[in-house]
C-alpha cells in the first residue's frame, strides 16, 4: 500500500510524479 514516501519517484525511471498521479486516478474512479 502507498504511503506516500516518493521513494519510487526517485527511482523511476520516466520520472513519473507517481504520488500525484495515484490521486488523479482515484478522483477519476470515484
Amino acid at each position: 500500500e502507498c504511503i506516500k514516501c516518493g521513494k519510487c519517484e526517485q527511482v523511476c525511471p520516466q520520472h513519473i510524479s507517481i504520488r500525484e498521479e495515484l490521486v488523479k486516478a482515484g478522483r477519476a474512479l470515484q
